[in-house]
């Protein structure tokens, strides 16, 4: 083998060790560590496709019975809950992006100036990210944590996901 063949294969090794950790440090801090924000004195919760994630709505109740918010608890469409005041829609289209829309209509309906949006956790960036172009105030995300079977599956969903939020559908 030649000098010149052996230095590019080891140039090409170097770049995918490094681009393997770089994808492992995005996955972290973008999936499995997002960043998440105060909890406290919000306008309103957005519970994000509450209607399909239970885990999503007790975390919602809990944070509305614990004083979080200072006026509606917002949600996808399910039971009432008693003391809480609900408010609920369908996203057109059904999607995160939907959501966000709908935020930012139910914000300029209802004058709110922060939100606290719940989801899951690989979901928290591109929830925040999506829900900026729509929403001006300011937005906290708290979030559950699927069981780790989904890990693998949510993990790649979320990658194109998010990468179709960057750089395909930029706008509200």
């Amino acid at each position: 083998m030649t000098p010149k063949l052996r230095s590019g294969g080891a140039i090409l090794g170097v770049c995918a060790v490094l681009l393997a950790i770089a994808a492992t440090v995005d996955t972290t801090v973008l999936f499995i560590f997002p960043i998440g924000g105060s909890t406290r004195g919000a306008d309103a919760i957005v519970v994000l496709d509450g209607a399909q994630y239970r885990d999503r709505l007790e975390l919602g109740i809990s944070l509305a019975r614990d004083g979080a918010t200072t006026d509606p608890f917002l949600r996808h469409c399910a039971a009432p809950t008693p003391g809480i005041t609900v408010i609920c829609f369908r996203p057109v289209p059904d999607t995160t992006q939907g959501e966000a829309r709908e935020l930012g209509a139910l914000e300029a309906r209802h004058g709110w100036r922060s939100v606290i949006l719940v989801t899951s956790r690989f979901q928290a960036t591109r929830a925040r990210l999506r829900s900026r172009r729509c929403f001006s105030g300011r937005i906290s995300v708290a979030t559950i944590t699927p069981p780790l079977s989904d890990w693998p599956y949510d993990i790649a969903y979320e990658w194109g996901a998010t990468a179709k939020a960057m750089l395909l559908q930029r706008s509200c």
